[in-house]
């Protein structure tokens, strides 16, 4: 039989027990559980969207992140800062915009928008992709880059403004089918002329400025709509005018 006080002790050495194994459980936890052993990375619709045809510009993006997110594996989910790892993980302009969570215990999610960019710009010694607002993207492989016009020229390197225009003109060509950015090889500028665009498959030039531009690729589409069903071959295209375009054809057309 146990008397009252045997029990009594019996009693205080089970919670003293109890309480040093949920000391120990607890920091076991701490050392543990909450550890970051995972990262849930995807792009948004827009972006996964765009990744279905830059398969490989996006595994490179994503690889780049993983890279960097390597440092955070392994602390505390609450030891990150997540305002100051989104500014660092956002110094690569390729990404339009990160959103960061906690997954408790041991996850971060993060959700990815890209800068699809609209153009890209060489010197004949490096290339770089054009954003929509007309910055400079952070370099890239050019096996990594899509197919898009490329602007050619200095100017184009030390003007923003100007690569904005030509952004912008490229942007407003997109609703036609015959004269639209995959239809363009390459563009120029010159004061003197304007934008020079080297089209395909004709190989034609068409000189253009950068103001009512859909009304003008409106007139140049069906400029080229008409001589490819008469089989004519143009050498120049000259939209700068307010009201008419220009023809030059080939010799032979």
């Amino acid at each position: 039989m146990f008397t009252k006080r045997s029990l009594k002790i019996l009693s205080l050495t089970f919670c003293f027990v109890a309480f040093f194994l949920a000391i120990v459980l607890t920091l076991n936890l701490n050392q543990k559980i909450f550890n970051i052993e995972a990262l849930n990375i995807s792009w948004t619709p827009q972006a996964q969207e765009y990744c279905l045809e830059q398969r490989l510009l996006c595994e490179v993006l994503k690889k780049d992140l993983n890279d960097k997110l390597t440092s955070v594996v392994d602390k505390k989910i609450w030891q990150i800062e997540l305002a100051s790892l989104r500014a660092d993980l956002m110094k690569n302009n390729w990404l339009k915009m990160v959103a960061i969570s906690r997954l408790f215990p041991n996850k971060l999610s993060l959700s990815l928008d890209i800068e699809a960019p609209i153009a890209l710009l060489t010197n004949n010694l490096e290339i770089f992709a054009v954003s929509e607002s007309g910055a400079l993207l952070a370099p890239m492989k050019s096996t990594y880059l899509p197919v898009l016009p490329i602007l050619k020229g200095e100017n184009f390197f030390r003007n923003l403004e100007l690569r904005k225009s030509a952004v912008n003109l490229l942007k407003d060509l997109a609703i036609n089918s015959e004269f639209s950015p995959k239809t363009i090889a390459e563009m120029t500028y010159s004061k003197e002329e304007n934008f020079n665009l080297l089209i395909l498959p004709s190989k034609s030039i068409v000189k253009m400025s950068a103001d009512h531009v859909a009304i003008k690729a409106s007139r140049i589409a069906q400029v080229i709509e008409y001589l490819n069903s008469n089989q004519m071959n143009s050498r120049v295209i000259d939209a700068r005018f307010s009201k008419k375009v220009l023809v030059r054809l080939r010799k032979g057309s």
